[in-house]
């Protein structure tokens, strides 16, 4: 899909028609929204202390996101 630069990929998702679990509302408080970045990783913004903290606490890999958290910045494919 399509999506202006600066949309989380979350909101990408949601805007786009595509279905999305979101437990939280997209505030980075939980992990259901979680996503594995396959290509263009260096295309979202960097994760923040928060996220990285609970991507850290559920053992994620370096190439796991939240899509409420991750704005796109170029070609991204999830």
């Amino acid at each position: 899909v399509k999506t202006a630069s600066g949309t989380s990929l979350l909101e990408g998702s949601l805007l786009n028609g595509i279905e999305h679990a979101h437990v939280c509302g997209g505030n980075g408080r939980c992990s259901t929204c979680r996503v594995r970045v396959l290509t263009g990783l260096t295309n979202i913004s960097r994760a923040e202390s928060s996220e990285q903290s609970l991507l850290n606490r559920i053992g994620a890999e370096g190439d796991v996101r939240l899509a409420c958290q991750a704005r796109v910045t170029g070609d991204v494919k999830i």
